[in-house]
């Protein structure tokens, strides 16, 4: 499972669970590899979302750029989107309690 990726869902799910600087970090950690590149750039787009977060469209915008470079990666890599929608699910609920 792909951190970064992982992250990125995790943020388009909810907004509130990382702040614009921890976008970027994640974005720069993510890019060292060849599938990374896609969490690079889904992780870039989320950053700048949340950078825009006043101006509605632009966000939603480049939400929906990291949207398309996530299922860039899960094309690329093969593995399961429902495997990482599960995970997202769960570390809900572990965020919870």
């Amino acid at each position: 499972m792909n951190k970064y990726i992982l992250k990125v869902m995790r943020y388009i799910d909810n907004k509130e669970l990382f702040n614009f600087e921890e976008m970027m970090e994640n974005a720069a950690d993510a890019n060292d590899g060849y599938t990374s590149t896609y969490a690079y750039a889904a992780s870039a787009y989320a950053a700048i979302a949340y950078d825009e977060v006043n101006v509605a469209y632009a966000a939603c915008a480049y939400t929906a750029k990291a949207k398309h470079w996530i299922n860039e990666y899960f094309k690329i890599s093969g593995e399961s989107k429902q495997d990482y929608i599960n995970e997202v699910e769960r570390l809900k609920w572990i965020n919870i309690f």
